[in-house]
């Protein structure tokens, strides 16, 4: 089961990088690594996001990719953010907001079940999420930028999840 949703998850992954965006610019497309934790199931993520956009607008497509371990629980998360980057300036910090559509693959083993069959007690699910993003940003040098992010959970999505990562462009 757990490679079903691993599978899943890996080709919402690459349906990402070769997904169009209407906000692609030749300039701002990037990418990154990021990590964090979570709340509701509590876990510790690591994913990877994508970055279209333009700065002088502030508007930027922000898909990103995690996975989360712990709380018996691994769970897949395809987001798809868009944010609004509030100042300008290549090395200012910049508070950015926005919000957007995911979707959770749930896989949990619980063996409180054990004890009535001896089986252990596996299941997954797929929900609909939706997020508000915000968060600050900063120019580290050669364009690429160092950001911190808090992200509520609406409908299912995990409660809240604080996540550092990096933008390559």
């Amino acid at each position: 089961m757990k490679t079903r949703l691993l599978l899943m998850g890996l080709m919402c992954t690459v349906a990402l990088l070769g997904a169009p965006s209407v906000f692609a610019q030749s300039n701002t497309t990037g990418w990154g690594p990021h990590f964090g934790v979570t709340v509701d199931p509590d876990q510790v993520h690591v994913g990877m996001h994508l970055h279209f956009g333009t700065r002088g607008e502030g508007v930027r497509f922000q898909p990103n990719f995690d996975i989360g371990f712990g709380d018996d629980i691994t769970l897949i998360a395809i987001n798809f953010d868009v944010v609004y980057r509030f100042r300008g300036g290549r090395s200012d910090w910049a508070p950015f907001l926005g919000g957007g559509l995911g979707a959770n693959f749930y896989d949990w083993d619980d063996d409180r079940f054990d004890r009535f069959d001896g089986d252990d007690f596996d299941d997954e699910d797929v929900e609909p999420g939706f997020n508000i993003v915000g968060g600050v940003d900063h120019g580290v040098g050669g364009g690429n930028r160092f950001y911190i992010e808090g992200k509520i959970g609406l409908i299912d999505a995990p409660d809240l999840k604080l996540t550092v990562g990096w933008t390559l462009f």
